[in-house]
């Protein structure tokens, strides 16, 4: 899996679901994605340095299918 930022994933050990706000992944060096959890509980972040800890739940880099299309031409 492949997260980005933006995405909305879920704590697995927790189930709490949050944003993905910061990635830092580079070779050799140590790798973390921090998500922003807004659910008012504590702490409001999470560092994970381990991708499997975390479940992807929606994606807005994917296609969710078509968008909106007026029913007419809107420009000449």
């Amino acid at each position: 899996m492949e997260l980005h930022l933006g995405d909305i994933v879920e704590d697995i050990a927790t189930n709490r679901r949050g944003t993905i706000d910061v990635i830092n992944v580079n070779d050799g060096q140590e790798n973390y994605w921090r998500v922003w959890f807004s659910d008012g509980q504590k702490p409001p972040l999470g560092i994970f340095k381990d991708e499997s800890e975390l479940r992807l739940i929606t994606c807005p880099h994917t296609d969710s299918g078509p968008g909106f299309v007026p029913e007419r031409r809107t420009m000449g």
